[in-house]
């Protein structure tokens, strides 16, 4: 089980532009662990590949039912967490 699996990239620009976008995350969040900390972080961030919770959160924002209109799901349960 991994958190951020490795990407796959089979065209040209895939492999020129998916770098970027983790190179910008990170400089968007550059200490990712005190941003999960604060619950006052305006921010969301998300990987809807692994997404952690403990039952109780997951049950108190309604779980997938609650953002099942969503396009982006996992954002949005990231938002609601």
């Amino acid at each position: 089980m991994t958190v951020l699996g490795r990407q796959l990239m089979g065209s040209f620009w895939e492999r020129l532009v998916q770098p970027q976008v983790f190179f910008l995350m990170l400089f968007r969040f550059p200490d990712f662990e005190r941003a999960v900390r604060n619950a006052r972080w305006r921010d969301a961030l998300a990987n809807g590949q692994y997404m952690l919770f403990r039952r109780e959160a997951y049950d108190d924002i309604g779980g997938h039912v609650s953002v099942k209109d969503e396009v982006v799901e996992d954002m949005a349960l990231a938002m609601l967490v």
